[in-house]
């Protein structure tokens, strides 16, 4: 007895490990592809050190506006005023430990981006996929270029996603009220987090019959929701009705994130005529296909977002629910696993080629330790503290003062005249295509008033310059 016993244990651990050797092999490759493009797929993002010195100011400083880039909402986040407490926390907490740079907030980004697609797994198994199917469906969104940029910055995105996946895996295992409540968390992270709850919600509409009871519940979780956002952040109301709601950069006439993505970046072409003809082939086949609740949530996230701000970030959204539609319609897991093949054939070269070409690039900690011990030889020279010193410079560079450090954006040109310490480069070193418009150089600096160059040093190749003002030198010297 006690010999089955075993033998029949062991068995179920065998058939359980088989079982979770697919999805394990792909987390594997895409855990192997994310960490590789990390600080490469965009070494000098603006995005990386704006969310971050959001999480920073928030949980260290006690600022909840962005000092950073001086933006404001809607425009962008305008710091964790109106949202982003939650992701913000968990930014910091993990940051506070492992240090502010841009690899560990990829590699935060990443892990959240893989524990997310272990929920897919769960969701899928719950709608009756094949773990086969299952395996290459999240290999081939993993892949997408939505997904290695999710997972390769510091944006919060990464947390909306996690509640979405989550929240769907509860949906299929039916534990409704309990999924609608905790899809509100991405609504606090983000303002597009709002698609999130009626993702749920479509989701149950198509699959429940008590459909009544279901919207009744959502409106009440709704109300409770904004309560509890209020309570955390309770001066959004004031800032939202204050905001300048035209500072957006959103035009729903040509088709919001889908021209961003599809035709301003031209190497996604081939992805939109793959989508068109599996829209065809869903269209002739809508009577026996099974996912129409897909096709809706994805109506849903695409008007949203031009409602919102038509942010090529939010295909992360977007994406998922337009595979979920188009895999059935292959059939086989041969032509799944052809689909996926090509997919992989199609991407990554690209991200290869993209390697290559910043393999140089990306700061590491020696870049930014080089870099703040430069700042502190100008502020002791100057005789200013570390916690008191004003730090004008290149966005890339906020790992290398957090404190107090305000980047060469188009909304803080005012700042110039105001800094203890100005970091500068020549020119751009983003690649073609990826140059932030309205940035200060140090060309544009030197004509805003009068400075010396304290140093200059090299930092992967790029001449640094480290400016201070000759007035505030010399009052310093009094």
């Amino acid at each position: 007895m006690k010999e089955t016993a075993e033998h029949t244990e062991s068995s179920k651990l065998g058939t359980n490990w088989r079982a979770m050797l697919p999805i394990g092999l792909v987390l594997m490759v895409l855990a192997v592809c994310y960490a590789a493009m990390a600080t490469k797929y965009r070494a000098y993002d603006t995005d990386d050190p704006w969310y971050q010195a959001i999480s920073y100011n928030t949980w260290n400083l006690n600022i909840d506006t962005d000092t950073f880039t001086n933006c404001r909402f809607p425009a962008g986040m305008g710091g964790s005023r109106n949202f982003g407490e939650l992701a913000s926390l968990i930014q910091a907490t993990f940051l506070n430990r492992v240090g502010w740079y841009q690899w560990n907030g990829a590699i935060l980004s990443a892990f959240f981006v893989l524990l997310s697609f272990v929920f897919w797994n769960f969701f899928l198994k719950n709608l009756g996929w094949s773990r086969v199917q299952r395996a290459l469906y999240i290999l081939s969104l993993g892949l997408l270029e939505p997904f290695v940029s999710m997972a390769c910055k510091s944006r919060y995105d990464f947390f909306s996603f996690f509640v979405l996946s989550i929240t769907l895996w509860l949906a299929s295992r039916r534990l409704n009220y309990l999924a609608i409540a905790i899809s509100f968390l991405a609504v606090e992270t983000q303002p597009i987090g709002i698609v999130v709850p009626f993702a749920i919600l479509l989701f149950l509409l198509f699959r429940e019959k008590a459909r009544v009871r279901l919207v009744l519940f959502f409106v009440l979780a709704s109300v409770i929701g904004a309560g509890i956002h209020i309570w955390i952040h309770p001066l959004a109301i004031a800032t939202m009705t204050h905001a300048d709601w035209h500072n957006r950069t959103n035009d729903p006439i040509t088709f919001g994130f889908l021209n961003s993505y599809f035709l301003d970046r031209k190497r996604h072409l081939p992805e939109l005529i793959v989508l068109l003809f599996a829209a065809v082939m869903y269209w002739r086949r809508r009577s026996t296909v099974q996912n129409h609740f897909a096709v809706a949530i994805s109506l849903v996230v695409y008007i949203v977002s031009c409602i919102l701000r038509a942010n090529v970030a939010y295909m992360v959204f977007f994406y998922p629910f337009l595979l979920l539609a188009a895999w059935p319609l292959l059939k086989t897991t041969k032509s799944m696993l052809l689909v996926t093949g090509l997919t992989a054939l199609y991407l990554l070269p690209q991200y290869g080629v993209l390697l290559y070409i910043n393999r140089h690039e990306g700061y590491d900690r020696q870049d930014i330790a080089s870099v703040s011990r430069a700042i502190s030889s100008a502020r002791t020279s100057m005789h200013v503290s570390d916690d008191q010193v004003q730090v004008y410079g290149e966005y890339s560079l906020w790992y290398a003062h957090p404190r107090n450090y305000v980047s060469n954006g188009p909304w803080t040109h005012d700042s110039v005249l105001k800094a203890d310490v100005l970091l500068c480069y020549d020119s751009p070193i983003e690649g073609y295509g990826l140059i932030e418009p309205l940035h200060l150089y140090c060309p544009d600096i030197w004509k805003m008033g009068t400075f010396q160059q304290v140093e200059q040093l090299s930092v992967r190749g790029h001449l640094l310059h480290v400016l201070t003002p000759i007035q505030s030198s010399a009052q310093g010297a009094m």
